[in-house]
């Protein structure tokens, strides 16, 4: 959990960074998600939240919760995200 979303985007900066010193051959989405976490507009938001899913070499961004190994998020982000599935 972390408070903006400039914080979100240096983890997963540094969480591919260390993948790619090893077998990592690929980041699924990462133009998607150098638009919408790098943009210095939005740096400060902190309504967000991206689920990370990491497997055969890969590091897939925006996989569902379920399948997620890992979930960065803020905490209204959080809050929302939990929310809505109860509503559902």
């Amino acid at each position: 959990m972390v408070p903006y979303r400039r914080d979100a985007y240096q983890i997963i900066l540094n969480l591919s960074e260390i993948y790619s010193k090893g077998e990592l051959k690929r980041v699924t989405n990462r133009e998607k998600f150098t638009n919408e976490y790098g943009d210095s507009e939005k740096e400060l938001d902190d309504d967000f939240r991206i689920g990370v899913s990491i497997m055969n070499k890969t590091i897939k961004l925006y996989s569902p919760f379920s399948n997620s190994d890992l979930i960065v998020a803020s905490p209204l982000g959080l809050r929302l995200a939990i929310e809505k599935e109860l509503e559902e």
